[in-house]
C-alpha cells in the first residue's frame, strides 16, 4: 500500500513537472530572448529585402498574370460585370484596383504589381506582430522566419493575382481575433472586424474561411462578456454572411458557367474523392504536397517535413492550456476550406497559391512543432539554444540561396522572358505603324499577346475594319503566328490594302519554346508592306 502511494506521489510530481516545463517558454533567459529578438528582426528585414528585390527585378508576366492584364485592356469598371475572359476568377475590388493602376500608371510590371506588393509586405509586417502576440520568443522567431523566406509568399507578393491579399486579410483577421481573445472585455477588435469584413471579402474570396474560423474561436469568450460585446459579435457575423452573399452574387456576373466548369475540371484533384477508399491516400498526398510548401515543397510528398512539423505543433499546443487557444484560431479555417472543397466550391490543397489564406496558420503550427521537438530531444538550455540557432541558420542560408536564384534568373519561365523580348522587338520594328494580326489570336501565347498589345501603337485584326484604320498609313506590318512551323503561303492584307500596299520583301522571324506544352514552339513572322510612292513624289 505504501509502495502504491509512493508511486502515485512520484507520478503526480512528474506530471506537475512536465506541465510546468510546457508552460515555461523555451530559452526564457534575458540573454536568450535578446538574441532571439535580434534574429526575428533580421528575418523580417530579409523577408522585406527578398520581396522588394523580386518586385524591382520586374519578372515578365506569366500566363495567369497576362490573362488578368488582357482583361484590363479596353475595360471599364462596370464592364467587369459582363464577365471575365480567359477563364479567370478574381474579386471585384481587386479588379477595380488593378484597372485603376492600369489606367493611371500603365501596364508595366511595377504598376500592376504595386497592390500585391504592398499587400505582401504589409502581411509580413503584421504577421511579425501576430506571431509575437501568440507565441513565445523562440517560436515567434521560427514562425516569422518561415513566413519571411518561404517561396510562395515571396512569389505571390510580386504577381498580378489576389493571392498576397488572401494572406494579408488572413493575418489581419487572426490579429484582431487574437487581440480580442487576449482582452475579451475590449470592444475595439470587434468594431474593427465589423468595419473591415465587407472590405476584406471584396478583396479576397477565401478570407471568408478565416473570418468564419475566428468567429468560432471567439464564441466561448464572447458569451461570458457584456451585452455590448455579444451584440458586436452578432453584428460581425451578420456582416460576414451579408458580404459573403454579395460576393457570391457578384461572382455570378464575373464568371460564366462554362468557365466554372473549366475551373472545376482544372481543380479536380483539389476536391476530396467520392470513393471513400481513395480518401486516405488523397488526404495524405494533399497534406504532404504543395499545401504545406513552407519554406519550400512540392506535390507527391514534397512537403512531408512541414506536415510532420505541423502535426507536432498541434500535439504540442494541445498539451498546454496556454497554447491551446492557438489551435482554436488556426484549425477552423482548415476545416471550413475543406468543407468547401467537399462540395466542390473551393480547392483544398494541390497548389499553395489558392490556399495562401492558410499560410499564417501553417507557419505558426510548424514553429510550435519545432519548439515541441526541441523540448523533447534537447533537455538542457545549451542544447536547446544550439537547435534553435541551427534552424535559424538553415533558414537564413535558404533565403540567401533563393535570393541568388532570383538575381541570376529573373523570370519564371523561358516562355515569359522570350515573349516580352520578342513583343518588344516587334513593336520597335513597327516604329509606331499599325500591326495587323493575320490569323487567329488564339495562335499567340497569352504572354506574347498581352505584351504585343501593350507595346504596339495599334494591333488590328485582319478584317475590313483594319483596312479602314490603315487607309492613311504609309507602312503596315503583318504578323502571323503558329506552332513549330508556319505555312509557306502567306495571307493577304484585308480589303483594298492588298491592292494599295506592296510587300517589301522584309520578313523577320522569331521562335521560342512554349513550356506549358512539350515539344511546342511559338513561331512568329513579321511581314512589312509599304505603299508605293506616287510619281509626283
Amino acid at each position: 500500500m505504501l509502495r502504491i502511494l509512493r508511486m502515485d506521489a512520484k507520478m503526480e510530481v512528474e506530471t506537475d513537472a512536465n506541465s510546468r516545463r510546457l508552460r515555461e517558454p523555451l530559452l526564457s533567459t534575458f540573454a536568450d530572448t535578446h538574441w532571439l529578438r535580434c534574429w526575428t528582426a533580421a528575418f523580417v528585414v530579409i523577408g522585406l529585402v527578398e520581396r522588394t528585390v523580386r518586385y524591382l527585378l520586374q519578372f515578365p508576366y506569366w500566363g495567369d498574370e497576362a490573362f488578368v492584364g488582357l482583361n484590363l485592356m479596353d475595360q471599364t469598371y462596370i464592364g467587369f460585370f459582363q464577365g471575365l475572359k480567359y477563364v479567370q476568377v478574381a474579386p471585384l475590388l481587386f479588379l477595380w484596383s488593378e484597372l485603376t493602376a492600369f489606367q493611371w500608371l500603365g501596364g508595366g510590371e511595377l504598376a500592376l504589381r504595386m497592390l500585391p506588393f504592398v499587400a505582401g509586405v504589409s502581411g509580413l509586417v503584421l504577421f511579425w506582430r501576430l506571431s509575437r502576440q501568440l507565441l513565445p520568443a523562440a517560436s515567434s522567431m521560427l514562425a516569422i522566419a518561415l513566413m519571411s523566406v518561404s517561396r510562395f509568399p515571396i512569389r505571390h507578393t510580386c504577381e498580378v493575382k489576389p493571392y498576397s491579399l488572401d494572406l494579408l486579410c488572413s493575418v489581419v483577421l487572426l490579429l484582431l481575433a487574437a487581440d480580442f481573445l487576449r482582452r475579451p472585455n475590449r470592444m475595439l477588435p470587434l468594431i474593427l472586424l465589423c468595419c473591415g469584413i465587407p472590405l476584406m471579402l471584396g478583396f479576397s474570396y477565401p478570407a471568408v474561411f478565416v473570418a468564419g474560423g475566428v468567429s468560432v474561436a471567439m464564441l466561448p469568450k464572447v458569451w461570458g462578456q457584456s451585452k455590448s460585446i455579444r451584440c458586436l459579435w452578432l453584428l460581425y457575423n451578420g456582416l460576414l454572411v451579408g458580404a459573403f452573399c454579395g460576393n457570391v452574387t457578384i461572382a455570378g456576373f464575373l464568371t460564366s458557367t462554362s468557365d466554372l466548369h473549366a475551373m472545376h475540371n482544372f481543380w479536380n484533384r483539389a476536391f476530396p474523392p467520392s470513393n471513400l477508399l481513395e480518401f486516405p491516400k488523397w488526404f495524405l498526398l494533399t497534406h504532404t504536397g504543395s499545401l504545406m510548401a513552407y519554406p519550400i515543397g512540392d506535390k507527391n510528398g514534397g512537403s512531408t517535413l512541414t506536415f510532420i512539423l505541423v502535426v507536432a505543433g498541434i500535439w504540442h499546443a494541445s498539451r498546454s492550456r496556454s497554447t491551446r487557444q492557438i489551435l482554436w484560431l488556426c484549425l477552423p479555417p482548415f476545416g471550413l476550406t475543406f468543407l468547401a472543397a467537399c462540395v466542390h466550391r473551393f480547392p483544398y490543397g494541390d497548389s499553395a497559391r489558392v490556399n495562401q489564406h492558410l499560410a499564417p496558420m501553417i507557419c505558426i503550427l510548424a514553429a510550435l512543432g519545432i519548439e515541441g521537438l526541441i523540448r523533447n530531444f534537447a533537455r538542457n538550455p545549451s542544447a536547446q539554444r544550439n537547435c534553435v540557432r541551427g534552424w535559424a541558420i538553415a533558414l537564413l542560408l535558404f533565403a540567401v540561396g533563393t535570393l541568388l536564384v532570383d538575381l541570376f534568373r529573373p523570370y519564371k519561365t523561358e516562355t515569359a522572358r522570350e515573349s516580352r523580348r520578342v513583343a518588344h522587338a516587334v513593336a520597335a520594328s513597327a516604329d509606331g505603324d499599325p500591326i495587323i494580326l493575320m490569323n487567329d489570336p488564339d495562335m499567340l501565347g497569352c504572354n506574347f499577346y498581352f505584351y504585343l498589345k501593350l507595346y504596339s501603337a495599334g494591333l488590328l485584326q485582319n478584317t475590313d475594319l483594319a483596312a479602314q484604320a490603315c487607309a492613311g498609313n504609309r507602312r503596315v506590318l503583318g504578323l502571323r503566328a503558329g506552332h513549330n512551323q508556319l505555312p509557306i503561303e502567306r495571307p493577304l492584307l484585308p480589303g483594298k490594302l492588298s491592292e494599295t500596299f506592296s510587300h517589301t520583301g522584309q520578313v523577320e522571324g522569331y521562335s521560342f519554346p512554349m513550356q506549358a506544352y512539350k515539344d511546342l514552339n511559338q513561331v512568329i513572322e513579321v511581314i512589312r508592306w509599304e505603299r508605293p510612292a506616287s510619281p509626283d513624289q
